[in-house]
Formats: structure tokens, C-alpha cells, sequence
């Protein structure tokens, strides 16, 4: 499995979730849940699309556990699969975290089972216009946690509408290709080095009322699969340009205050931004020094365009743009008539963005 999943399908990777019922105290235990990931390798582990396993999704903490002792198994019999745990969005109850809140669910996650990659849900897409409340304040959390122990966040994205109402949920609306691509680049910029698709195939009309995903209940691509082949072209070519890159810092400017969200702020950078609200998300590559800054401006919404200006400090020499087609960076030349600090103009369409290369003197 690479880093950036960019397919045109979610690969599954496998059904290896266990009883988490009791907690793996008791050898007996212990015992049953080697003997289920020793059956499930046996069943699958030739297999050639086989690229990890699903451990189990949303564990509450008192099942950590299970987890952790579940990974230790299928890392010592598989060394090349990927040991895979999806954790909850950050409205989750407590009842089902396990813990207090939020944060302490994730400092102790990610210490007590140690994942290689920091995969959440996060369904944003309410009905109408609206997200939910909580989404940046997500995504700043993930981020911080992926950041301090150096392991890759991943994402679910969501490519299906549903009800929710029954299950106590607010409902979803079904994605445009700009609610995928918003929904992609929002990501993108808070540092996502992984992105998959909630869901693939439609879900069985349960509780949660789900309507179409990419693919039928019959088998047949709907509009949606479309939607995420083109999304997914441009992921390959934006991916390759932000996988080596470091989340450096994240802000929010020209938009009223979001919860979790942070404010622009000058830096030694970009000193003003003008016009429609944009997300900027600032990178830096590993070792290659302070005077070269990676900058994705995304358009905050996902329906309106946004024509924005940047102004930056004056100690910003070279501005490069990130040609996605060509999948190079492009010098922005100067207007002839600009004097002063260098400025950059653009329009983002809904949900778009754009990746800059900034050099100081």
C-alpha cells in the first residue's frame, strides 16, 4: 500500500477484526485472538492485493488492549502488512471513546498501540451548505498528534449521503465533485499524507439511510465514480509534490472565526491576504532549510469562487507555481507595472487550490 492512496478504488484490506468484548488479559484470550489473525493469513495472506489488515475500526480505548496485542501478532507472522485501525471523529461520546475526551483518546492511542499511520473519520457534508462544527477542530487535533510522533495521518473522506437521524447523526448531503475535492484539499492541507473513500460501494439502507456511493447496490458506476476518477487524476499529481513535504503551520484567513480553526497571522512569509476566504497551508521539506516554503492555498468553500491576493514580505524573491498537469513548479513572473513587495492574484473555483514555492533571499 503506498502512502497517498490515490486509487479509484478503496482497497480493502482485509477482515480481521476481532471480539473486543473482553480485554487481552487471560492467556485463553490471548490465545483466541492469535489463533483469528494466524486463520485470517492463512485464508487471504497469499493473495497478492492483500496489503494489510483491518484490525479492528474505532476501538474504544478499554479495547487497546486487544488491539495492540492483535498488531503485535500480525507484525511478527506478516512483516510487510499493514497493521490498520481507523479511529473516530472528534464528536464521538465518550461513552464510546472510553476516556474523558477527545485528546486524551488520542495521546493514548497513538502511545498505547503505536499505529504507522493515524487514520480518522470525519463525515463534514451536512445537509444543505453547512459542516459540521467540529471538522478543522478535527483535523488540528490529528494533525498536532501526527506531527509530535512522526506518523502519517490518513483520512476518510465522505463520498456518500445518508440520513444519520436514526443513529443520532444529523444528515449528510450527497458530495458534488467540489464537496470531494474541498473535502480532499482541506486535507491536504492540514497535512493528510493518506486519503479514502466512505464508502465505495452503497451500504446496505440500515439505520443510517444511505443513499448511492461510487458504485450501486447493483454493481453499476453511479455519477459519483466520475466525480472521484477526476479527483482522484489530480490527487496523483498534487500527492506527489506534498509527500515529501512537512506540515510547517496552518491557518484560516478572510473567514469568520470556525472552532478550531487559527487565524491568519504575517509571517516571514506572506505579510497580508485580500479578497475570498482561503485555507493556507504552509509546508517545508525535511532538511532543506529555512529560505524555501511550500504554500497550498485552498478555497474555504466548496460553492462560491475565490479570487484572493497575497501579498509577501519583502525578503521573498522567487514565486513558483505547481503546474498539476505538468507536475512541475513554474515561475510567477513579476507584473511589469507591480513595484514593492511581491503580490500574487488567483481564482479558485469551488473547492480548488493552488500550491506555491516560496524562496527568501
Amino acid at each position: 500500500m503506498r502512502s497517498l492512496l490515490a486509487e479509484d478504488e478503496l482497497r480493502v484490506m482485509g477482515e480481521g477484526a476481532f471480539d473486543g468484548s473482553r480485554i487481552a488479559s487471560s492467556a485463553d484470550l490471548r490465545e483466541e485472538i492469535r489463533q483469528r489473525v494466524i486463520a485470517l493469513l492463512d485464508a487471504h495472506g497469499g493473495s497478492p492485493a492483500l496489503s494489510g489488515v483491518n484490525l479492528y475500526d474505532e476501538p474504544g480505548a478499554g479495547l487497546f488492549g486487544n488491539v495492540s496485542f492483535a498488531k503485535s501478532v500480525l507484525s511478527a507472522r506478516a512483516v510487510g502488512l499493514l497493521p490498520y485501525v481507523n479511529t473516530p471523529p472528534s464528536h464521538a461520546a465518550p461513552s464510546m471513546l472510553g476516556v474523558r475526551d477527545y485528546p486524551t483518546y488520542l495521546a493514548r492511542y497513538m502511545a498505547e498501540i503505536q499505529p504507522p499511520v493515524l487514520s480518522f473519520d470525519h463525515y463534514p457534508l451536512l445537509a444543505g451548505r453547512a459542516i459540521t462544527r467540529d471538522y478543522f477542530h478535527n483535523w488540528s487535533l490529528i494533525r498536532r498528534h501526527s506531527l509530535r510522533t512522526g506518523v502519517p495521518s490518513w483520512v476518510f473522506i465522505q463520498s456518500v449521503d445518508f440520513d444519520g437521524r436514526n443513529v443520532g447523526l444529523a444528515p449528510r448531503r450527497r458530495p458534488s465533485r467540489a464537496d470531494l475535492l474541498w473535502q480532499i484539499n482541506v486535507s491536504l492541507a492540514y497535512g493528510a499524507k493518506g486519503v479514502q473513500y466512505f464508502t465505495y460501494w452503497t451500504p446496505e439502507n440500515g439505520a443510517a439511510g444511505f443513499g448511492q456511493a461510487l458504485i450501486s447496490k447493483s454493481g453499476t458506476r453511479t455519477p459519483l465514480y466520475g466525480h472521484a476518477q477526476s479527483v482522484n487524476s489530480y490527487l496523483r499529481s498534487m500527492g506527489k509534490a506534498l509527500l515529501p513535504l512537512r506540515s510547517d503551520d496552518i491557518v484560516h484567513a478572510r473567514a469568520k472565526p470556525l472552532f478550531g480553526a487559527a487565524p491568519f497571522r504575517p509571517d516571514a512569509f506572506a505579510r497580508s491576504v485580500a479578497g475570498g476566504p482561503v485555507i493556507l497551508g504552509w509546508f517545508r521539506k525535511p532538511g532543506a532549510g529555512a529560505k524555501v516554503r511550500y504554500l497550498l492555498v485552498v478555497n474555504a468553500s466548496a460553492f462560491a469562487t475565490a479570487t484572493s491576493t497575497i501579498t509577501m514580505s519583502p525578503h521573498v524573491a522567487g514565486i513558483f507555481n505547481y503546474a498539476v498537469a505538468d507536475e512541475r513548479f513554474v515561475p510567477v513572473r513579476r507584473p511589469p507595472r507591480q513595484t514593492g513587495p511581491r503580490r500574487i492574484t488567483f481564482r479558485l473555483g469551488p473547492g480548488e487550490a493552488r500550491l506555491f514555492r516560496l524562496r527568501r533571499r
